[in-house]
Order: structure tokens, then C-alpha cells, then sequence
């Protein structure tokens, strides 16, 4: 297995072991606040709000251009996570995992698989 596969391999169990770890949680449960004001729910929206906001920046930077666009700075990061937060206010438990599964919206995929691929045999219903 390539350094590549392996890396892929060890997101896809990392993210399979977070859903496991929230499966029976409930609403309320998600919302208590137990890391300062922030329960399981803005945990969530902060991880999937920065993997979001990185992918584009992580291809910048394979292209070999700046990670940031012109005139946006993370530096910071504390305004960043409240704007996530902020932005996803309200939204349900359900609804904040499915949309932080990947940053297309779709579950991870095999590498090499462009994630237009993938939507496609899901929606035709192929593995």
C-alpha cells in the first residue's frame, strides 16, 4: 500500500470510528456544552467547517500557488471557527455529519476516483 492509500485508509477509519463514537447521540445530548460554550455539535461543525475551508487551500498549494485566495487570511482562527459555528447555528445533529463527510458532500471514496464518479454510480445505485 502506497503512503497515499495509507493516509486515505487511516481518514476513512478515523472518520468511520467519529461516526461510530455519535451514533446514539441525541439531539439534546449534541447541544450540551462541555468545551466552553461548545457541545458535540459545534465540535463537529468546527472540524467539518475547516475541512472544508483547507481542501481548496491544500490544491492551491499542490498547483503550487498560495494556499490563501487574495485578501483572506486564517490567522485568526478563532474568528474562523465562530463564523463556522455561526453560519450552521440551529442545524441538526443529523444534517451537520452528513453534510462533514467530505467536502463534496459525498462519503469518502477509493483513491483515484474523482468524486463525480462516485455520485454517479450512487445515484444508479452501483458500489
Amino acid at each position: 500500500m502506497s503512503d497515499k492509500e495509507t493516509l486515505l485508509k487511516e481518514a476513512r477509519d478515523g472518520y468511520l470510528e467519529l461516526q461510530q463514537s455519535i451514533a446514539g447521540l441525541d439531539e439534546a445530548r449534541a447541544g450540551e456544552p462541555w468545551l466552553g460554550t461548545w457541545g458535540v455539535r459545534e465540535i463537529l461543525i468546527h472540524a467539518s467547517g475547516w475541512l472544508l475551508e483547507m481542501t481548496p487551500a491544500l490544491e492551491r498549494i499542490g498547483r503550487g500557488e498560495a494556499p490563501y485566495p487574495e485578501g483572506v487570511s486564517y490567522d485568526d482562527f478563532d474568528a474562523w471557527n465562530a463564523k463556522f459555528v455561526e453560519a450552521r447555528r440551529g442545524v441538526k445533529l443529523y444534517d451537520v455529519v452528513r453534510s462533514s463527510r467530505h467536502p463534496t458532500g459525498t462519503s469518502w471514496r477509493r483513491p483515484g476516483r474523482s468524486p463525480t464518479s462516485s455520485s454517479r454510480r450512487r445515484r444508479r445505485g452501483a458500489a
